[in-house]
């Protein structure tokens, strides 16, 4: 919590400073279209795959369909928008962000990051390869089947 505290003070200072040595190298013409320019970008970006998250392109299958293709397209069409948001937002720590979150092998270590730390982590039982294990058997009887009632018998 300190640490995600710190860095959300931090982060505007990296920005200015990054906007001032930007402004050093280029002149400040370059950084206010860069900045007007990656806006639009990102509001087509945004758009487009606001659609394409939100549309309502099922196939057929029914809103619950919980087709794998589909599910895998929503989540890298999220990231897209996460991504388009960013560019939205002036500076270039989240010009940097957003065009990460937009490339696909960075998308898919993402998705599979996410998936592995909710994964349960399953223990082996030891149960069956224990050498001592006992073993109980046993016979079932249908009761309410007349042909093999044990009880006409």
């Amino acid at each position: 919590m300190k640490n995600l505290f710190l860095l959300l003070i931090l982060i505007p200072f990296f920005e200015i400073t990054i906007f001032i040595t930007f402004l050093n190298y280029v002149g400040f013409l370059y950084s206010i279209l860069e900045i007007i320019i990656t806006f639009f970008i990102g509001l087509i970006l945004f758009s487009k795959n606001k659609k394409r998250l939100l549309g309502s392109e099922n196939n057929g299958f029914g809103m619950l369909s919980l087709n794998k293709m589909l599910v895998e397209e929503k989540i890298y069409s999220f990231l897209m928008v996460v991504g388009s948001v960013f560019l939205i937002i002036p500076g270039y720590i989240g010009d940097i962000i957003g065009i990460l979150l937009m490339i696909k092998p960075i998308q898919s270590f993402i998705i599979k990051s996410i998936i592995k730390s909710f994964k349960p982590q399953f223990k082996e039982s030891d149960f069956y390869t224990k050498s001592n294990a006992e073993i109980i058997e046993g016979e079932f009887y249908d009761l309410h089947n007349d042909k093999s009632n044990i009880s006409k018998k």
